[in-house]
């Protein structure tokens, strides 16, 4: 392991540099995003967390313009019913188990599989992240901070979860 340091920055250490702008209305800005294949009217994910995203809160960040990611801190056939909702984009943070993959592609090949571990560059990781993506799956790496790991998960078409702690 590699210990970097960097001094610490304060808010007087950034600025924020207005541009010049057309608009004239605050109605008029559009904070809407692509998502891998899904369109958000607002650019906010909820975090894959049992006490933050379950069915109830996917469906309110659908109805918002977001993304809800449901947690794997429940039983298999939870995260499964989360696939299978429709009520528009799907996303779930499985535990690491390969043989529940093929379940969630054959259930809803356009789910989003979010790897909801601290360290994303590890063997097991980049093995269920390939699995996911072989399967068809859209995937979101574990959390990385490396060009090495990102690398990995650019090469077999993964979107990029970025920072530790």
């Amino acid at each position: 392991m590699q210990l970097i340091t960097t001094p610490a920055l304060t808010y007087n250490d950034v600025t924020l540099l207005p541009q010049y702008s057309t608009l004239n209305s605050r109605q008029e800005v559009d904070l809407s995003t692509d998502f891998l294949d899904y369109h958000l009217a607002i650019p906010i994910l909820s975090a894959p967390m049992d006490t933050v995203t379950d069915l109830n809160m996917q469906r309110a960040m659908r109805a918002a313009g977001g993304l809800g990611v449901h947690h794997r801190y429940c039983a298999p056939e939870v995260l499964l019913h989360a696939v299978t909702c429709g009520f528009g984009p799907i996303a779930v943070a499985p535990s690491l188990g390969i043989d529940f993959l093929a379940q969630i592609a054959a259930m809803c090949s356009t789910a989003t599989v979010v790897l909801d571990v601290a360290h994303g560059d590890s063997q097991i990781v980049h093995t269920y992240a390939q699995t996911a993506c072989d399967l068809g799956l859209q995937v979101v790496s574990g959390n990385i901070c490396t060009v090495e790991a990102a690398k990995f998960y650019v090469d077999i078409g993964a979107v990029l979860r970025v920072g530790i702690g």
